[in-house]
């Protein structure tokens, strides 16, 4: 199986939650990535302020920020504008 590049990981987990906040099991599931592993991923993004954990009905979730659906935005533009073949959505 070939491996993803961690760039497209990152904006994998802005795509998935531009629809709607959702729990880390949640995401790495769709992901098809370890759990552990996808905690490394959203530790990253949340250090750069492009995702944020909150408590809701005492479940950890990830919602993005405003900073996270600009990134996603230039990020998806560059990518059609290039013609890249990989829709995240």
């Amino acid at each position: 199986m070939k491996r993803r590049p961690s760039t497209v990981i990152y904006m994998e987990i802005l795509a998935l939650l531009l629809d709607e906040p959702k729990g880390p099991s949640r995401l790495s599931q769709a992901l098809n990535l370890n759990f552990n592993k996808f905690l490394e991923f959203a530790a990253y993004l949340e250090s750069k302020q492009f995702i944020r954990k909150e408590l809701q009905e005492e479940h950890e979730i990830y919602l993005v920020t405003a900073e996270g659906v600009d990134v996603y935005r230039k990020w998806d533009a560059f990518r059609r504008q290039f013609g890249l073949d990989t829709d995240l959505r």
